[in-house]
């Protein structure tokens, strides 16, 4: 049934009206009011990748670019925000998909050191099983005006031009995403 999905990459301007629509619908009131992370406030993707069956957007993906600090070194980074799936076609590949094309744009338009996705411990074995590493380092993040280390998801990495780093410290020098 994943072969149905037309996939299209859009820079963000025209892309979130259409995410925009698809969000309150995966992350409900009332599923976001049982999160951690609820209340973060999340940096804007520059593209995202879409997923359509006729004309409905069931799945998408935001990529993100940054120069952030790894163990005070800096590094041209890339990633992944805001994957979601409309839950009436959760488990159907599309996600993967998404994830698929969102990967290969990356590495064919940004050429990162590794690329970084912020993720819920529930889907660490799904990410784990599409190539990104869990980070056991520490993850600094700009929240409301200052830097902190972020509590509320995990880190995981993907190799780009580096091998992506098992440990350290990542300073996001922004809003996660």
């Amino acid at each position: 049934m994943a072969a149905d999905l037309r996939i299209e990459c859009r820079d963000a301007a025209s892309a979130y009206p259409e995410v925009a629509r698809l969000e309150p619908v995966v992350y409900t009131p009332e599923k976001m009011a049982h999160v951690a992370w609820h209340e973060v406030e999340w940096a804007h993707a520059e593209r995202w990748v879409l997923g359509w069956l006729d004309e409905r957007l069931v799945s998408c993906a935001g990529i993100h670019r940054r120069k952030i600090a790894l163990d005070g070194t800096p590094r041209a980074i890339a990633g992944i925000g805001g994957v979601m799936t409309h839950p009436d076609h959760q488990c159907r590949g599309y996600s993967t998909q998404v994830l698929d094309e969102a990967n290969a744009a990356i590495a064919a338009d940004i050429a990162p050191a590794f690329s970084l996705i912020f993720v819920e411990p529930h889907n660490v074995d799904f990410y784990a099983h599409r190539g990104w590493g869990v980070f056991e380092g520490e993850t600094i993040v700009e929240e409301r005006g200052r830097r902190r280390p972020f509590p509320y998801m995990g880190v995981m990495l993907r190799d780009g031009t580096e091998v992506a780093p098992e440990r350290g410290t990542i300073d996001m020098l922004g809003k996660p995403w």
